[in-house]
């Protein structure tokens, strides 16, 4: 019964509530994520189109050299750590979450990647290659849990999905960005992710291997 019209009508009922259109937009997305997945499982025949909204504003801020040891300093485990792969790696913050040792691949040394199990799009599937710095995290971590080869990396007994989740990192975020003095509204943790990918575009990487190596299927 959802078509074309009615979404029309959603939209400018939830703008009218003073909905921002990030926020609509979010709701379309999850909408049109429902729909498909119903489609795949043969509850509908048809997954109706939908459009986003244009004129969002997009979060374009991104931590600075100079703020990074600042933040780091502030952040307490397991955030730290989680912080510096989204970092180097560039993950978004719940392929880190959802990190297995498995996941974690040592070849020599010198040379480590992860093996991101990204579940977004085909695309999200993917190999990156660790920094020094967190093959050294990950590699001491690693030895602290008796090298296990299976299991979560950053496991959470009290979520019932075994591992850590945005609610366990949040307030240690919120408590970071304050007593690192950066005190930026639009420092969310997902910025991490957009100072990465805008780090590896400023180093001169092609548009290509940042496309694989971020998870982007375009």
């Amino acid at each position: 019964a959802i078509k074309g019209p009615s979404l029309t009508g959603f939209k400018s009922l939830r703008l009218k509530e003073g909905r921002a259109i990030a926020t609509v937009n979010s709701t379309i997305r999850a909408l049109r994520a429902v729909l498909n997945h119903a489609l795949e499982d043969g509850l509908i025949d048809v997954a109706p189109k939908f459009k986003i909204l244009p004129g969002a504003n997009v979060r374009s801020w991104i931590l600075s050299p100079e703020q990074e040891p600042k933040y780091l300093e502030a952040c307490t485990e397991p955030l730290r750590t989680v912080a510096t792969i989204i970092l180097d790696a560039g993950l978004r913050p719940d392929e880190c979450f959802r990190l297995k040792w498995e996941n974690v691949r040592w070849i020599d040394d010198k040379r480590a990647v992860l093996i991101v199990p990204g579940t977004k799009t085909e695309a999200a599937l993917r190999i990156v290659p660790m920094t020094p710095r967190v093959r050294d995290i990950l590699r001491s971590r690693w030895e602290k849990v008796g090298k296990q080869t299976s299991g979560w990396v950053f496991p959470a007994k009290k979520a019932t999905v075994g591992h850590i989740v945005p609610n366990t990192i949040y307030q240690p975020h919120l408590d970071a960005v304050t007593n690192s003095g950066i005190c930026e509204k639009q420092f969310v943790l997902y910025a991490l992710r957009h100072t990465c990918l805008s780090r590896w575009g400023a180093s001169g990487m092609d548009a290509w291997t940042l496309a694989r190596l971020a998870g982007h299927s375009s």
